[in-house]
């Protein structure tokens, strides 16, 4: 239960929850799961791009860098957001991966 600035309280059920995780960790799955099929679909491009390949192969890269990064972003993203749903406290260094953050208290 929270308490909402009005005054009021909120509760969600666990069961809401326990789904909520779960769809955010198949959500990472899935952003994960792509990563390779960008890799594979910039290589048939640039198999049937035949004498232009030259032409495309700077961009290819570029768009393959990209993108694969992005859905490497967003699957920690997503993986972390669901690590700490119905927790009540977060593990910050766990969120910090390159452990940049410096917190004196």
């Amino acid at each position: 239960m929270a308490l909402l600035s009005d005054g009021g309280t909120t509760s969600v059920s666990y069961v809401a929850l326990a789904t909520a995780r779960d769809k955010l960790n198949d959500l990472a799955a899935q952003f994960q799961n792509t990563v390779p099929e960008v890799g594979r679909r910039h290589d048939q491009t640039l198999a049937g791009a035949g004498e232009f390949r030259a032409q495309l192969e700077l961009g290819a890269v570029k768009f393959l860098i990209a993108w694969r990064e992005a859905f490497t972003v967003c699957s920690e993203s997503a993986g972390l957001v669901a690590g700490n749903t119905q927790n009540y406290s977060m593990d910050l260094a766990a969120v910090d991966v390159d452990r940049q953050v410096r917190l004196t208290i």
